[in-house]
Formats: structure tokens, C-alpha cells, sequence
């Protein structure tokens, strides 16, 4: 076993153990019978230069006009073993590599731009970029100009805990938008960022530190409602819904899981046979009664919203970029009824990268939006009717007539206009185009409510953070309280 080891690596290689000096060259013993003969002027000293052991550090002291002078072994040994040199050389590139990445984490840390940086220093930013890589040698002189631009010091880039993740390469590599990044790992120290970020995505940690994470199989299958075909795979931030998704399985208090068996039967539950609209609150309050983990996760580009199983338990991931309560409440209602309808079992799961509604996907996504018509408005095809009657057939006076034919009904009706907007806007396909109904929708229901204020509230009544380890609590602070 020791054989197949380095021989720098096997036992007595580093270790000194006796020097004889003759004629200008000393022939150094090593523990493991080694002897290396080195020329003494090649030490940079006098060849009368007295030598001895320092058997407790077994290192060789040099006697010199100016006192002791420690020659470390591996001076000695790269001297006489080619391979070891070679060793010692990659280390070194390592040793630059790694202050580099050190010095590109602060700066970054700093909120300072590369080429704020190098304009400082008086250098050009592709010369400080090959310092951030490694791929300049750094004199001390120049080290100490950039800490002090940086407003750091030696201590900030030294030790084995020093950071070195650089979000903005990782978020360049892997495709996790770096605010995200940046949010998750204000939460926890900063020489835990890359743990907590390769736990978070799921990612191998050697990869994060590289700044080219590996991503194993998420071992679910799954539909995407997405227009584009480049958006039909596994996303950073769907990775993070998942992780997400099992810490609040893990922290939920809920019962097991009660599904009905049509929109008609949930509705009944829902309202208690009372006959009035379906609330945002109204709903969450039934989901989370029934066993289904309703989570909100912070907005931006990646999907709008996930349903899927962690284990037995049906989860809603929730990440709508509009905090209209009108379109949280119709998407709550149209991924519930991917759960009803049997669009998703414990070995798949159903991604919306587009807005519930918009995009058909195998008809599936139809259905589950027609779920969601007949659970919150329903017999509202007739009010459909009504609004298709006070059309004009131009499609380009339509565009006009649209958005005031619809809350005028609603109005009428005594029905919400926002979340009728958003239904109609998903059923009347054959009146305006696309982006004239949901933009009508939209307009209406940014003068109302907000949506996400209920979903974490609600989420929060039932998800115990003291569950969980300190780690898994600071990724729900970072990316779903927030």
C-alpha cells in the first residue's frame, strides 16, 4: 500500500537525519536511508558554511554570518528528485490560485467591480483578473496594494477557513442567478458559503469551490409547462425548490394528506356549504389542513411555480414574480388540481416556468386551469357568453373593448374582477390575443391585494424553524421568509 504512495508522501522522505559537508557540497541523510548531495553556493551560501541537525524539527540548520539559518527539506529534495520539484511547483500555482480566489471573494464581498479595482491599483482589469486566477505571480509589494484597495488585510485571505467562492464566477458557470447566491449566503459565515450553496443546490462541493458544480439526478421526473424548448430540463433554481421543499417537509406540521375527488367536492370543503367567493386565505387554510406544504420562494426567472411529492406529502412551491393575491389564488388552485387530477405521483412532478394558464402542455395544463375555473368561479361560462356578446368582431377593437366588457360583469355578478380577469383571460382564447386578455388581467389586479403576505404567514404557522439544523433554517430565512 505505502508503495503506490508519492515517495514524498512515504514515511522518512521529509525527515532529516544527518549532514556531512566536504569541499563545497553537503551529502544530506534522510530517516528513510535517502542521501542528497547538493552544491552549497546552490543554497545561496558560502561554501565554508557550516551545517547541523535539528533533530526535533528534522530540518538542517545553516551556520551563516548572520546566524541560524533553517534550509527547509524540500529545498533539498527538489534539488535531487525532478518529480518532487514538479510537485512543488503545481503547489505553489495552487498556493496563487487559491490567495487569488481568496482576493476575488473579498472584492466581491466589497461590492467592488474588477475594473474599479485594477483602475485603483493603476493596472488594466484583464492583469488583475490573471491575479484572481492564479495566472500571474503575485509580488508581496503588489498583495498589499490590492488588500489595501480592498480595505482587507492578510488575516482576511489567510487560514484554512478563508473563503474563497467567487458567486459571480459561480453564477456564470452554473446559470443560479447571483442574487440569489448572494442572499442565500448572507446567512450564514462566510467560510460556509460554499457548504451551505452546494447543500442548497444540490451540487458536489469540490464542484462549487471550482466554480463548475456537478448536479446528480434529482431522482423525480418531470413535466415542464415551458413555451421554449430550452427551458424544458432541471434549472439551478428548481433544484433549490426541491431542497426548499423537503427542509419544509421536514420543519411542517400537518396531517396526512386529504385530497377530494373533483373541484365541485373541494369547493363544498372548502366554504362549508357557504355561498360566497373562494379567499387566498380560504385556500391555503384548506391545503395545509389536507397535507399539502404550500411554500413561497423568493421571485425571479427560473419557474413560477412547482407540484410535486417529497416522500407521501404533495408540495406547492410558490415563486410568482406578481404579488397579485388574484393570480397566487388561481395558481394555488390550478397546481392543486395537478394533485387532484392525478397529473402527478410520488415519482414526478409538474413545473410551470410560464404563468398557470398560458402555456398548454400535453393538455394537462389546460385541465388543471380548467380545475381552477370551475373551483373559484364556477357556472362562470355563462358570464363568458356575456362578455363574448358585448364584443365587437374586430379583433383590434376587441383589444379595447376587452378589459371593460369583463370588469362590468364581474362588477354586475358581484364577482371579484381580478381573479374573473385572470379566468377569463385563461377560458376566452377565441377573444383578443393572448397578451391583450392576460395584460388586461394584470392591470386590474395590481390595484388589489397582495398575494405572497398570506402564503408565508400561513406558511410560517405551521413550518417549525426549530426543527431544523441551523444550516437548513438559514436557507429558509434566506430564500423563502425573505
Amino acid at each position: 500500500m505505502t508503495d503506490s504512495l508519492p515517495a514524498w508522501e512515504q514515511e522518512g522522505y521529509g525527515d532529516v537525519v544527518g549532514v556531512k559537508s566536504s569541499f563545497g557540497v553537503i551529502d544530506v541523510k534522510f530517516a528513510n536511508g535517502d542521501v542528497v548531495e547538493v552544491s552549497i553556493p546552490a543554497l545561496g551560501l558560502d561554501s565554508t558554511t557550516t551545517f547541523e541537525v535539528d533533530s526535533k524539527a528534522g530540518a538542517l540548520i545553516a551556520e551563516t554570518s548572520e546566524g541560524p539559518r533553517e534550509i527547509d527539506w524540500m529545498v533539498i529534495r527538489a534539488k535531487d528528485d525532478p518529480a518532487f520539484a514538479r510537485e512543488i511547483r503545481e503547489r505553489d500555482a495552487e498556493e496563487a490560485r487559491r490567495v487569488g480566489r481568496r482576493l476575488r471573494t473579498v472584492r466581491e464581498r466589497r461590492g467592488l467591480s474588477q475594473k474599479d479595482v485594477a483602475k485603483s491599483l493603476g493596472m488594466k482589469a484583464p492583469q488583475l483578473a490573471k491575479i484572481e486566477t492564479g495566472e500571474q505571480d503575485l509580488r508581496l509589494s503588489t498583495l498589499r496594494s490590492v488588500l489595501r484597495i480592498l480595505g482587507a488585510t492578510f488575516g482576511d485571505i489567510a487560514g484554512p477557513d478563508a473563503p474563497e467562492l467567487s458567486l459571480e464566477e459561480l453564477a456564470k458557470t452554473s446559470g443560479a442567478p447571483e442574487e440569489l447566491l448572494r442572499a442565500i449566503t448572507k446567512k450564514v459565515k462566510p467560510e460556509d458559503s460554499a457548504i451551505q450553496i452546494a447543500r442548497a443546490f444540490k451540487w458536489d462541493l469540490a464542484g462549487v469551490l471550482a466554480g463548475r458544480p456537478e448536479s446528480p439526478d434529482l431522482g423525480v421526473s418531470l413535466a415542464f409547462a415551458a413555451i421554449r424548448e430550452s427551458e424544458r430540463h432541471p434549472s439551478p433554481v428548481q433544484r433549490l425548490a426541491r431542497s426548499v421543499s423537503e427542509i419544509s417537509v421536514a420543519a411542517a406540521e400537518v396531517p396526512p394528506v386529504d385530497l377530494p375527488s373533483d373541484a365541485a367536492a373541494l369547493r363544498k370543503v372548502v366554504l362549508g356549504g357557504e355561498q360566497r367567493e373562494i379567499t387566498l386565505e380560504d385556500l391555503l387554510r384548506w391545503s395545509w389542513q389536507s397535507g399539502i406544504v404550500v411554500t413561497p420562494m423568493a421571485a425571479g426567472p427560473g419557474f413560477q411555480a412547482v407540484a410535486w411529492y417529497v416522500g407521501q406529502r404533495p408540495v406547492i412551491v410558490l415563486r410568482l414574480k406578481r404579488d397579485f393575491s388574484a393570480q397566487w389564488l388561481f395558481t394555488l388552485a390550478h397546481e392543486i388540481g395537478h394533485f387532484v387530477l392525478g397529473h402527478v405521483d410520488p415519482n414526478s412532478g409538474v413545473i410551470e416556468i410560464e404563468e398557470p394558464g398560458k402555456v398548454a402542455d400535453n393538455g394537462q395544463e389546460d385541465e388543471a386551469s380548467e380545475f381552477a375555473k370551475d373551483l373559484l368561479a364556477p357556472g362562470s361560462e355563462e358570464l363568458f357568453a356575456e362578455i363574448r356578446r358585448r364584443m365587437p368582431a374586430s379583433r383590434t377593437a376587441q383589444k379595447r373593448a376587452f378589459k371593460g366588457a369583463m370588469i362590468s360583469v364581474a362588477e354586475e355578478e358581484k364577482i371579484d374582477p381580478a381573479l374573473f380577469g385572470f379566468l377569463a383571460a385563461f377560458a376566452m382564447r377565441d377573444v383578443a390575443e393572448d397578451v391583450d386578455r392576460w395584460g388586461s388581467a394584470t392591470n386590474i389586479a395590481k390595484d388589489r391585494s397582495a398575494g405572497r403576505p398570506p402564503v408565508s404567514e400561513t406558511y410560517l404557522r405551521h413550518v417549525d424553524l426549530d426543527r431544523l439544523n441551523a444550516a437548513d433554517a438559514a436557507l429558509l430565512d434566506a430564500v423563502v421568509l425573505e
